[in-house]
């Protein structure tokens, strides 16, 4: 099921519109056609009631001045590009400055602050929001008219599958993705201490203090990084490591082989 409704009116007169997605077993996503941004997703806890295990703004307004990509799309590029500029075919592009001499997500007007063209796919039988945008050339520095489409797609075994594609006029970089906050306790009731994380790798980006990466791949055994097997971000966070007190927490990039899609999957 896929309902509408009005959302507000942005500063610059646009109007917002919201969408919800809902499956069989009550799980409900809602989202916006501003930034792409996912404002709730309400799913049962063990005792059926429902709740919201996403961050989020009670207002359009909150959205607008948020700088934290809330929820939101991030592109044309997710993560940062030192000092600002990328070298394609010997040629030097020079973009937006929006944390200190780099780049980060996209810019100061990136994917999370367009509005996105809604297309309309109440009829195609699925729970699916598909949305549309047109980064043209030069737009925060980067080259070539870029067309963008993200679907999110509900199924009714709760997993809500988002999936991107563009096509571009030009050689350019393209490295999107969303950008929700998680507490799985609902409503904010505990810290995300209290979770347990597993994640499938064995390797992250080396960071230099300006949390670049620097192109170099780490280990990580016997450090803070290491969630082969599943432990609490609260005892992940006692441990000492120069990377995590110079983000002052998780701000890294695991590596992922791509062989190994069917566990990641899994």
């Amino acid at each position: 099921m896929v309902e509408s409704s009005f959302f507000g009116q942005l500063s610059t007169g646009e109007n917002v519109e919201k969408f919800v997605l809902e499956n069989a077993n009550g799980l409900r996503v809602e989202l916006l056609s501003y930034g792409g941004i996912i404002t709730r997703i309400e799913t049962p806890n063990r005792e059926g009631k429902r709740e919201n295990v996403v961050l989020n703004y009670s207002t359009l307004e909150g959205y607008e001045n948020d700088m934290a990509s809330v929820g939101a799309l991030v592109g044309r590029y997710a993560n940062r590009i030192a000092k600002a500029r990328f070298l394609i075919e010997e040629k030097v592009f020079g973009l937006t400055k929006n944390h200190g001499k780099h780049h980060l997500h996209g810019g100061i007007k990136g994917f999370n602050k367009q509005c996105w063209q809604v297309e309309d796919k109440r009829g195609s039988g699925k729970n699916v929001f598909a949305l549309h945008y047109h980064s043209q050339d030069g737009e925060e520095g980067f080259p070539g008219n870029l067309k963008c489409q993200v679907q999110y797609e509900l199924s009714d075994d709760n997993t809500l599958t988002i999936s991107y594609r563009a096509t571009t006029d030009r050689k350019t970089h393209f490295n999107p993705t969303q950008h929700s906050y998680f507490n799985l306790s609902g409503k904010g009731k505990s810290t995300i201490y209290d979770h347990t994380l597993q994640v499938f790798s064995n390797e992250i980006l080396e960071m230099d203090f300006d949390l670049i990466p620097t192109g170099k791949k780490q280990s990580v055994v016997q450090t803070p990084f290491d969630f082969s097997t599943a432990k609490s971000l609260r005892d992940a966070l006692k441990e000492n490591h120069p990377m995590l007190d110079n983000a002052k927490g998780f701000d890294v990039c695991y590596a992922f082989p791509w062989t190994n899609e069917k566990r990641l999957m899994g």
